[in-house]
């Protein structure tokens, strides 16, 4: 819409028109898809947790994470699990629920589950670009999927493969500049509602058995 009266060309490609000056990419070009790593099975695993470790049960129809496991120090070692930057983009690339095409952003640091593909934060600048891009193609990415098998997934190569068009640096700047702002605001209030919710699971109990008194808080 913003660049409805610019010079519009025919790309052979993608099939449509698109603003002149931008480029056609894959999504490998511009971005590095991973994926999580094998979830630890025993429950010692969990005893002490204290490392967040995200699931697809975990995904949400908005734009962060709410919550996530906890594994402790002898899982990641055991599992040789990869930590993802706060603020990276994930979504899922197998199982029945991933026609629910839920992305989401990491409102902190976490360890994934081979099942999510991730974008880490750290290693790209266009990370809302790419969120917003995403959400808006995600069920275009499945359709072209052609993974032969009975339970529904996403390829490397598929996603790698996938055709993003690119405005030109100018414009992205532009965009990064509005927008950023924005997703940072919204991660830092997902954080703070996370941290109430301790806060408050913490202290309830204690009120409800009376042994908190409202005024000591």
């Amino acid at each position: 819409e913003p660049f409805k009266d610019q010079e519009f060309v025919y790309n052979e490609e993608l099939g449509k028109e698109i603003p002149k000056g931008w480029e056609v990419k894959r999504l490998g070009e511009v971005a590095t898809i991973e994926s999580g790593g094998n979830a630890p099975q025993d429950q010692k695993y969990f005893i002490n947790g204290k490392f967040p470790f995200v699931r697809v049960k975990h995904l949400t129809k908005e734009i962060c994470v709410h919550e996530s496991d906890f594994i402790n120090e002898d899982a990641v070692k055991d599992y040789k699990l990869k930590m993802y930057s706060l603020g990276s983009i994930i979504f899922q690339r197998s199982g029945e629920s991933l026609f629910e095409g839920r992305i989401n952003l990491l409102p902190f640091e976490s360890y994934l589950v081979n099942h999510l593909a991730v974008i880490d934060s750290k290693n790209n600048q266009n990370i809302p670009f790419l969120y917003l891009y995403l959400k808006d193609n995600i069920f275009e990415i499945i359709e072209n999927s052609k993974a032969g098998t009975s339970l529904p997934y996403l390829r490397t190569s598929d996603l790698n493969g996938f055709p993003i068009t690119i405005p030109p640096p100018s414009i992205l700047q532009n965009f990064h500049s509005l927008v950023e702002p924005l997703f940072q605001k919204i991660i830092l209030n997902q954080k703070q509602i996370m941290t109430l919710k301790k806060v408050r699971d913490t202290l309830l109990p204690l009120l409800v058995f009376g042994k908190l008194r409202v005024e000591e808080i």
